[in-house]
């Protein structure tokens, strides 16, 4: 038996030593997702898309904390958002870690999935707004 005819046999379930189920390490399903998550495509174009979103979000965010009564809780406040003190410091600690990861190409699979939310809900509080 060659060690690809071991590999195959172990990582079946049901096929271990007395008829006890075998499986495959809990990571081996994780890995293809994580290579997913953290690959980061190198081409120019790609690359000038990505800091020019990572900056935007990652300055909006900043901003946020730095000017929070006409960026942060107080543009809330005006739209007239409940609790204006919680979305504000919330939304901005998402935009500057999300712009973060993906303007250094970090984890940018995982930093990509909030990033269409929070413009949803920056372009339905602006509707509010008027």
């Amino acid at each position: 038996m060659g060690l690809n005819d071991r590999t195959k046999r172990i990582r079946q379930p049901g096929n271990g030593r007395n008829g006890s189920p075998s499986f495959s390490h809990p990571l081996a399903f994780s890995a293809p997702v994580l290579r997913r998550l953290l690959h980061t495509d190198s081409s120019a174009i790609t690359l000038l898309i990505r800091l020019s979103v990572g900056l935007v979000f990652f300055t909006e965010g900043l901003q946020k904390f730095l000017l929070p009564a006409e960026r942060g809780a107080g543009r809330f406040a005006k739209i007239g958002l409940p609790a204006p003190g919680f979305p504000g410091p919330f939304m901005g600690g998402f935009e500057t870690v999300c712009g973060l990861l993906v303007l250094i190409g970090l984890l940018t699979g995982l930093a990509r999935g909030p990033l269409p939310i929070i413009m949803g809900s920056a372009q339905n509080s602006e509707n509010i707004a008027r």
